[in-house]
């Protein structure tokens, strides 16, 4: 379920620290629905020790991965390819 999770998050983009720090709470809250733990003023679960429990990566680490792939494949494209204009 969760791989699922992170296979549909793979197309955000993070441009500053706003975004990631808005990334990271959707992927704890969510992460929380998933694993049915309360939220963290109910339950005293920092965020940071239920993502720990859950062995889940960041998902600005995801994300960082996955666009340098796509730049990679965008790379290796010759080019007139129309793909990279």
């Amino acid at each position: 379920m969760i791989g699922t999770f992170h296979n549909c998050i793979a197309c955000a983009q993070c441009e500053n620290k706003m975004d990631l720090r808005k990334i990271h709470g959707f992927q704890t809250k969510c992460l929380r629905s998933i694993l049915c733990i309360p939220p963290p003023y109910t339950s005293r679960i920092p965020n940071a020790t239920m993502m720990q429990s859950s062995r889940c990566k960041l998902l600005s680490t995801i994300l960082k991965f996955k666009q340098l792939l796509l730049f990679q494949s965008i790379a290796t494209l010759p080019e007139d390819d129309v793909s990279r204009r």
